[in-house]
């Protein structure tokens, strides 16, 4: 399903060993443990599962929208929902606060995404760019804490995209 090299994946040789070399790392440090992952559809910071800080959901938002800090988003979205993240049938509600926002169908979009967050399997990153099938994104909360790879791809068909207008 993933693409085997730089030319199946339409990018450059340098840009894909990046890549697949910062996935590698990041799966090796799954297998010794050094980074969790969790269970449960809630936006990734404080589920039984995952012991990270911060809400991925805020990281997520102030990313995308220069106007809102990661600790004005968190602050809200912790009273909101208090401290399990943001439930995923919320996700559209709890993005709406900040601005407005709508559903992009991922199987239209080719090139740079625009104040775009992702969510796949209940994590929300910061949305940069489709490229055929597949959407690299920017896991700021894992910059941040650096429990992981920053830069990570995506199938286009496992993602939902909320675009800030």
């Amino acid at each position: 399903m993933y693409p085997k090299n730089a030319r199946e994946a339409n990018m450059s040789e340098n840009l894909f060993n990046y890549i697949e070399t910062s996935i590698e790392k990041y799966n090796a440090d799954l297998e010794t443990g050094c980074i969790s992952t969790r269970s449960s559809f809630q936006s990734n910071g404080e589920g039984d599962s995952f012991t990270g800080p911060g809400d991925c959901v805020a990281w997520a938002v102030s990313g995308v929208l220069p106007n809102v800090s990661y600790e004005e988003a968190n602050s809200w979205l912790t009273a909101k929902y208090g401290n399990n993240g943001v439930p995923s049938d919320e996700i559209y509600t709890a993005l709406s606060h900040f601005g407005n926002v709508k559903y992009v169908d991922p199987s239209y979009i080719n090139g740079s995404l625009d104040k775009c967050v992702v969510i796949h399997e209940g994590h929300a990153m910061r949305g940069l760019y489709v490229n055929g099938d597949y959407i690299f994104c920017r896991d700021d909360q894992s910059i941040h804490y650096n429990t992981g790879n920053p830069i990570v791809y995506h199938s286009i068909y496992s993602v939902t995209i909320y675009q800030y207008y």
